[in-house]
């Protein structure tokens, strides 16, 4: 009964969007405008992947198919309120089973939000969204769409942005949409994950350029550390100072996060990172070259009354590339990086990744923040390190193609735990309309 409700809203909203398109031209009724806008839009995007031992296991050899539908209405009335409603498909094919609700959900409300301007003068403006919605934040390594993976991600919120010139400040709260395999049946206002936060964007600064400074809370009813799991409750500050303009670029970022588990323990996590890159604008295919290192602190101690593993929350899902196993949880890695625009719609990266664990008291993980390898009294800190090397090709602002080849070397640790060397190629033609 539950999922004909959410359809049969579903459906009306877009018979909404469909009527007012249709009636446009009867609203104008001589008038010189109508209030009333319609936009549709969408996406299909499919991805082949070949792996063989994947996640490092031996005689894991893979091939698969991963296809995603996106289409949406988005009806606004005089430029100040908008309704927008997006669905989702993502279907698997050759994946081994059981599949992931990130790699296959058939058919689901992904976006449905009522958003409305209200205030608005030269240079200020004061805006409300409320309902499923994407968030995006600063460099997305703590709140992102996850566009990597099959299936994007979204959240039952209510966000309020108040922005003026230079400045902008939002705050939201709400819960996170924990997708299910199946049709129309992803939970409303599920609050086995609640997140809240206060954000706030600087640009223009002296000397450093731009600056973002933010709080975020998550409670999680099951969260996994190692071999272990716990409901936990967080809070977490961090500071941002970027520059993304001209030649010399840098993002530089600093988290601390506390927060106590079921069984009163401590949680005390932290990440730093830096990117620093440089291109050269004036040159002939515009090189780039680039470094980013980052610590993401690890379980110091599992016999301890505390918890180390910083939680990245909901980072970007093709976190070391698209490819990758690992996920942003006791790491500590650098990452070389280069690039040239071989022609206008043609551009070429090649990346190099080291990796080790922050902690060897702690495991890896994958982005879904679950444990990959747990720590199993491996004293050996080396994971290992990754080549990429990733064409992409902009046929026009329509279609895009791309193609990623990874090849990753286990270090000490994934050896001792019996792990082999993976490759990894994949191809993606993309389709926006």
């Amino acid at each position: 009964m539950k999922n004909h409700t959410i359809l049969l809203l579903l459906s009306l909203s877009f018979l909404l969007v469909s009527y007012f398109a249709q009636a446009q031209d009867s609203l104008v009724n001589g008038q010189t405008t109508n209030p009333w806008k319609v936009k549709t839009g969408g996406e299909v995007r499919v991805q082949y992947f070949h792996y063989d031992h994947r996640e490092w296991v031996k005689g894991d050899s893979q091939d698969f198919l991963l296809t995603r539908f996106l289409l949406n209405g988005k009806l606004t009335y005089n430029n100040k309120h908008s309704l927008f409603v997006e669905l989702q498909s993502g279907l698997a094919n050759g994946l081994k089973e059981p599949t992931s609700p990130v790699e296959e959900n058939i058919l689901d409300l992904h976006q449905a939000y009522l958003s409305s301007t209200l205030l608005k003068t030269d240079n200020s403006q004061l805006e409300l969204k409320l309902g499923r919605q994407e968030l995006s934040y600063g460099s997305q390594r703590l709140i992102s769409v996850r566009e990597g993976p099959n299936n994007r991600h979204s959240f039952d919120a209510a966000k309020i942005k108040f922005s003026k010139e230079n400045f902008s400040i939002d705050a939201f709260a709400g819960t996170y949409v924990q997708a299910k395999k199946g049709f129309f049946n992803d939970p409303f206002l599920d609050d086995s994950q609640t997140i809240w936060s206060l954000y706030a964007v600087q640009k223009a600064i002296p000397i450093i350029h731009n600056a973002d400074l933010y709080y975020i809370g998550i409670h999680r009813d099951k969260e996994a550390f190692d071999r272990n799991f716990h409901k936990t409750n967080k809070h977490m500050l961090g500071l941002r100072i970027w520059k993304d303009e001209g030649a010399f670029q840098y993002d530089f970022e600093a988290v601390g996060q506390m927060g106590k588990t079921d069984e009163e323990k401590d949680i005390q996590g932290s990440t730093v990172s830096a990117n620093l890159s440089y291109q050269w604008q004036d040159a002939p295919m515009k090189p780039t070259v680039g470094i980013k290192a980052q610590y993401i602190s690890g379980d110091r101690d599992s016999t301890d009354n505390k918890l180390n593993t910083f939680d990245p929350v909901y980072p970007k899902g093709a976190y070391f590339g698209l490819n990758s196993e690992l996920g942003p949880r006791n790491l500590t890695n650098y990452h070389l990086y280069t690039s040239i625009q071989a022609s206008k719609k043609l551009s070429l990266s090649l990346e190099y990744m080291q990796f080790w664990r922050s902690s060897i008291q702690d495991g890896i993980y994958a982005v879904s923040n679950q444990v990959i390898v747990p720590a199993s009294q491996i004293e050996a800190s080396s994971i290992g390190s990754q080549w990429q090397f990733i064409p992409e090709y902009q046929i026009n602002d329509k279609l895009y193609i791309r193609s990623d080849l990874t090849y990753f070397t286990t270090g000490a640790f994934l050896k001792e735990a019996g792990r082999r060397n993976y490759f990894s190629a994949s191809g993606t033609i993309q389709y926006k309309f």
